[in-house]
């Protein structure tokens, strides 16, 4: 499972950081994520659960953060 969804205080530690984004009033959020990985886009599906629009950006292979900011372009 990936680190983004072990709990805390009773909620994927993911679920805190979408939360707390949409409450600075940003409701399209791109998540990029393993392409193996389907772990996230199961728990979150599309956000509407959370009041957002999530796209996943998926990454053939970890290329480390300079390339997942090229992906969100």
């Amino acid at each position: 499972m990936p680190e983004q969804l072990n709990p805390i205080a009773g909620k994927p530690v993911l679920r805190h950081v979408l939360e707390n984004i949409r409450q600075c009033g940003v409701t399209g959020i791109g998540i990029v994520v393993d392409a193996r990985d389907r772990h996230i886009a199961t728990a979150f599906r599309d956000g509407t659960g959370l009041g957002v629009r999530l796209t996943y950006l998926r990454q053939e292979q970890p290329s480390g953060p300079a390339h997942g900011v090229a992906l969100a372009r």
